[in-house]
C-alpha cells in the first residue's frame, strides 16, 4: 500500500521575525512532508532570505512563489494550496512551532478513507515564545460527523490538515462571502472546514500539537475570536 503523502502551503509576508523558528519544526518531523509550498504575498524584509536558505539545505522539496501582487492571506493561502501535489496538504502560518508528531499523527487520521479533514488543540505563546495560559482545544478528541458540530465554529487554519480532492469540488475564486467578516470572501480555513465537514468526516485530537503564537501583527488572534460570542455572531449574520 502506498504510504500517504502531505503537503505543507504556507503563505507569507515580512514573517522575518519569527520563520525560521516555524521552518526548524518543520525539519524535526517524525512524518516528514513531501513538500513545502509557499506563496510570498510581497515581503520587503528579510522573508525571501531565509525562505531561500532553508530550500538549499532542505531534505524535502521546496518551492517558493513571490506574487506580482498582493492577494491578501486568504487567497495567497489558497493559492499555495493549489499547487500542492501531496495526497493531504496542511496549511502553515509563518510564526507558529509545530510539535515533531503532528504529521504522523495527521497522516494516521487519514488511514479512514472517510476523514477529510483533521485538526488539533494548540497552546498560546507570546511574541517571546513564553506559554499563556493552558493549552487550548475546541472539542475533545474523536471523530465527527457534521450533525455533531457547532454551525458557527470552524477551525484555525494552522490546525487543519485536509484531503486535498477537496480543492476540486468548487472553484475557490467562486467561493461566497464571509456574512462574519464584511466584504470578504469566505477565509480560506472556513472554506476549507465548510467544504471537508459536508463530505466526509472530521478527526480531532485535542493534544496541542502547535504552539500558536500572539504578537502584535497577528491578522487573527485567539483573544479576537473569544471576544466574540454566539449571540453577537448571530445578530450580525442575521442582518445580512
Amino acid at each position: 500500500m502506498r504510504k500517504l503523502t502531505i503537503s505543507i502551503a504556507m503563505a507569507t509576508y515580512n514573517g522575518g521575525n519569527f520563520l525560521e523558528e516555524q521552518l526548524y519544526s518543520l525539519l524535526k518531523q517524525n512524518f516528514l512532508p513531501y513538500e513545502l509550498i509557499i506563496c510570498d504575498d510581497g515581503s520587503t524584509d528579510k522573508t525571501i532570505e531565509i525562505l531561500n536558505r532553508f530550500a538549499q539545505s532542505s531534505p524535502f522539496p521546496v518551492k517558493i512563489i513571490q506574487n506580482e501582487f498582493n492577494l491578501g492571506y486568504a487567497d495567497n493561502f489558497l493559492k499555495a494550496a493549489s499547487l500542492c501535489k501531496g495526497d493531504c496538504i496542511a496549511f502553515c502560518d509563518q510564526d507558529d512551532i509545530w510539535d515533531s508528531k503532528k504529521l504522523s499523527i495527521a497522516a494516521n487520521a487519514f488511514t479512514d478513507s472517510r476523514v477529510t479533514i483533521f485538526s488539533h488543540g494548540c497552546q498560546l505563546i507570546s511574541a517571546s515564545g513564553d506559554a499563556i495560559r493552558d493549552p487550548e482545544s475546541m472539542m475533545p478528541d474523536g471523530c465527527y460527523y457534521l450533525a455533531n458540530l457547532d454551525p458557527l465554529n470552524a477551525f484555525f487554519g494552522f490546525s487543519c490538515v485536509f484531503r486535498r480532492s477537496l480543492l476540486s469540488l468548487w472553484d475557490s475564486k467562486k467561493r461566497p462571502i464571509d456574512l462574519i467578516n464584511k466584504n470578504n470572501l469566505l477565509a480560506h480555513d472556513r472554506w476549507i472546514y465548510f467544504l471537508a465537514t459536508i463530505t466526509g468526516l472530521v478527526v480531532y485530537d485535542s493534544r496541542p500539537l502547535a504552539l500558536y503564537r500572539q504578537h502584535a501583527n497577528n491578522l487573527c488572534g485567539s483573544e479576537i475570536f473569544k471576544k466574540r460570542n454566539a449571540k453577537q455572531l448571530i445578530k450580525k449574520v442575521y442582518y445580512k
